[in-house]
């Protein structure tokens, strides 16, 4: 067995190591033949993204006893695009958008902060190979606390075939040392492929065809001309490589269009996302063509731009004016590219059946988001060079030797001592199968089959090559597109762990929230939005007004009554509109942009003509009710499902206090489907509140309650799944806290709930404001209120 076979931790049953040779027996239980449930080809960025989906649903329940990674590279986990030799170079992807966890695109932000790493928007390549191999380490880890038999073994797998043992389907993998491994799902995670156009010159000295590893670029004598075939982000790799070491030596970048990358600016959202989510729907739906699609997204571009984005920096004086907007932040086309990224496989998808020549000369628009950018570090290093005659951008293709230099270009040739080919990723399957023996095998017994736009056939939703054949990364580029960034691996290995284990594919989905304008439905929906656009789905939020019933409060009541139905519109809504706050307090009033694209609608009421209009023009699939209280129509419950997020308290505080009295110091949550004529409880969640300091407070605590319900049931509703009636009891079940302890508590504690709301409503700079606002104002409310109250707490 070679060498570099390297077994990690093992099921705690497992007493002694696993033996990987022709027959796969393992010693310690004495199978004949070890079958893996899921198997990795690959543990770079993907693989690992893979794997930490199978462990999540793994942690769901889902029967997952075993997973394997293989993987040919000594850095398991980084790969060559992360590795330590790529110290000094910066990702031309900003941090937010690269968690390796899907529906949790701030982890990897958050993991930045634990290890005090956050500084610039764009982290160095090397500290993102260090998160890789901590999320490599942390899926052994949580393998080990499932009792999940997990392992990666160093070596490459040269073959592959699908075979049938005692009426059972699974695929023989062949490795490069000789020995067999088995497995029921196999999932081809093989990274990236850096594209060589000059083979001819691969025997040639001082010829690269690929910048990493990077190196041997370190060893080039400062003083030689350099050329770098490519203008895109790995030649800039390249080129601040050089820089960084002290290069003096001229410098050639070369491609066939001459151009540079944009440059980005700070990230700001896009104001109307949901407008490019209904496009993209009515695409898939066949409810608008490709010319009403161009003309539509032209629509976007002209109200965000004031200059045309096809002006690229082709020079020193453009490179320099991209710079200067990038500076004063005055780069408007980028928020719209950074809101098509997650959904432009959605657009290729509806567009592929058009064909290729049709996409190319009539449609260009959807080849014009995916335009290419660079930091604006990367720019000032390109700038500086620029600036001092040393670095040149030329427009030409095609490269030869003569025997001394290399000559770039077809007619007028720059002569360069050291050759560097940085042209981007190959995707020609064809290509691929000649430098990889295992891509080779897969086609010549037809398990992989050419896609004509790049990489091979797989299903756009389950990533499903055949049966129990997956691929992710480079090799779905035909089908999705956008294949490189990493929040779109994080998406698409999500989707094969859904598949792996037999869920149905989840489908987008617009949902609509008719939400009222109480305390708790914000905190509901402030969490909610987020959540749901990480998930793929687009919210559309229409706020309701609220019933005013202040006038049945009775004076014990007051303070409650303020908390819930007062305190946001009329103090937390006007304080955030005139100094801000949290990004998402804007999403409970329309008369302020929120920074996640999402429409915000208010409407007087929920049935007339106009509102029905704005649901059917935004495709909305499933509505939720969120404390609106307003009566359906029968218009409107006909149009598509609607559901409904209620608290077992109701809004009678007489129900409140009369709930404290009794032995019952719990609150529910339940989703109910709304039909003609009756309401069906369909989800329920209860919580104990015992160690709250008040009723109001232990509300205000159980919020979360309500947001994972919903998330939960949009997830089954995108999945095509029913929901069920709840197998839970309408009854709550008894507390076992003492009774004499429960009747202390009170209905609201105005420190403990100031605290509550400074934290969700407030920055540390707007804290202040808010104190004294909401001081002002419950002075209004009590009379008897004492300042002293709140200034104990502060």
């Amino acid at each position: 067995m070679s060498n570099k076979t390297n077994l990690l931790k093992l099921k705690p049953n497992h007493k002694s190591p696993r033996s990987i040779d022709g027959n796969h027996i393992c010693r310690a239980c004495k199978q004949k033949r070890d079958v893996a449930d899921v198997l990795i080809i690959g543990a770079g960025a993907a693989g690992v993204a893979v794997a930490l989906s199978v462990l999540q649903k793994a942690r769901e329940a889902f029967p997952i006893q075993s997973l394997v990674m293989v993987d040919k590279s000594d850095d398991s986990g980084a790969g060559l695009a992360y590795s330590y030799d790529t110290a000094g170079l910066i990702s031309n992807r900003r941090a937010e958008t690269m968690s390796l966890i899907h529906g949790r695109p701030w982890h990897f932000a958050t993991w930045l902060t634990e290890h005090q790493l956050r500084g610039s928007a764009y982290v160095e390549r090397d500290v993102y190979g260090k998160y890789l191999r901590e999320m490599l380490s942390a899926i052994n880890h949580a393998a080990w606390e499932l009792k999940m038999d997990f392992r990666l073994i160093r070596e490459e797998v040269v073959d592959l075939d699908f075979q049938m043992h005692e009426n059972k389907t699974m695929y023989k993998l062949l490795l490069e040392e000789g020995s067999c491994l088995y497995a029921k799902k196999v999932v081809l995670a093989l990274g990236n492929y850096p594209a060589v156009r000059h083979e001819h010159l691969l025997k040639t000295p001082k010829y690269f065809p690929r910048p990493w590893p990077t190196g041997k670029i370190q060893d080039i004598p400062l003083g030689d001309t350099v050329g770098v075939i490519g203008t895109s982000s790995s030649a800039i790799d390249v080129v601040r490589i050089l820089h960084q070491r002290g290069h003096w030596g001229a410098i050639y970048m070369m491609s066939r269009s001459g151009n540079l990358p944009r440059v980005e600016g700070p990230s700001h959202h896009f104001p109307r996302t949901y407008a490019l989510h209904t496009l993209v729907r009515e695409l898939e739906q066949g409810n608008a063509s490709l010319p009403e699609s161009n003309r539509r997204l032209a629509f976007e571009r002209q109200n965000l731009e004031r200059e045309s984005t096809n002006d690229l920096p082709t020079s020193l004086a453009h490179l320099r004016g991209d710079i200067q907007k990038a500076e004063r932040d005055d780069v408007e086309w980028q928020a719209m590219f950074n809101a098509l990224r997650p959904i432009v496989e959605r657009h290729w998808n509806a567009l592929l059946a058009d064909g290729w020549q049709s996409l190319r000369e009539k449609y260009q628009h959807h080849l014009y988001f995916h335009r290419e950018t660079m930091p604006i570090d990367n720019a000032r290093i390109l700038e500086e060079l620029m600036e001092k005659g040393q670095l040149k951008i030329i427009q030409g293709k095609g490269a030869d030797f003569d025997g001394k230099n290399f000559l770039l270009g077809t007619k007028n040739h720059v002569r360069v001592d050291y050759l560097i080919e940085a042209t981007g990723l190959e995707f020609d399957i064809r290509t691929l199968a000649a430098r990889s023996r295992l891509i080779n095998q897969m086609m010549s017994k037809r398990l992989i089959q050419r896609d004509y736009f790049g990489g091979i056939k797989v299903g756009f939703k389950d990533l499903k090559v055949s049966h129990g054949l997956y691929a992710i990364g480079s090799l779905t580029k035909g089908t999705h597109f956008l294949v490189e960034g990493i929040d779109r691996i994080a998406c698409h290995a999500s989707r094969v762990a859904d598949s792996v284990v037999g869920l149905q594919p989840s489908q987008s989905l617009q949902v609509a929230l008719f939400v009222g304008l109480d305390l708790f439905s914000a905190l509901t929906v402030m969490q909610l939005v987020p959540r749901l656009l990480a998930m793929g789905h687009m919210p559309f939020v229409f706020l309701v007004n609220p019933l005013n019933d202040s006038i049945y409060v009775s004076k014990e009541e007051t303070m409650y009554h303020f908390f819930e139905y007062v305190l946001l519109p009329e103090v937390i809504i006007p304080h955030y509109k005139s100094v801000g706050g949290p990004t998402a307090v804007a999403l409970m009033t329309d008369s302020v942009e929120n920074e996640f694209g999402v429409l915000v609608k208010r409407f007087k009421e929920i049935n007339n003509i106009d509102f029905r209009a704005e649901l059917r023009i935004n495709g909305i699939d499933v509505g939720f009710f969120i404390g609106c209280k307003d009566k359906l129509g029968d218009k409107l419950r006909d149009a598509f499902k609607l559901y409904s997020l209620r608290q077992d308290w109701s809004p009678s505080y007489h129900d409140v206090r009369q709930t404290l009295k009794n032995d019952r110091h719990m609150i529910s949550y339940g989703l109910e489907y709304l039909e003609v004529g009756y309401n069906r409880l369909v989800r329920e969640k209860y919580k104990k509140i015992t160690k709250s300091v008040c009723a109001c407070g232990g509300k205000f605590d159980c919020y979360g309650l309500g947001v994972e319900l919903l998330v939960e049931a949009v997830d089954e509703i995108s999945r095509g799944q029913e929901l069920t009636d709840s197998p839970m009891s309408m009854s709550s079940p008894r507390n076992d806290t003492n009774l004499e302890e429960q009747q202390h508590m009170q209905l609201v504690d105005v420190p403990s709930m100031l605290q509550r709301i400074l934290t969700h409503f407030a920055t540390p700079e707007t804290e202040e404001g808010l104190t004294n606002a909401i001081r002002q104002e419950l002075k209004y409310w009590d009379r008897e209120f004492k300042d002293s109250e709140v200034d104990n707490f502060i």
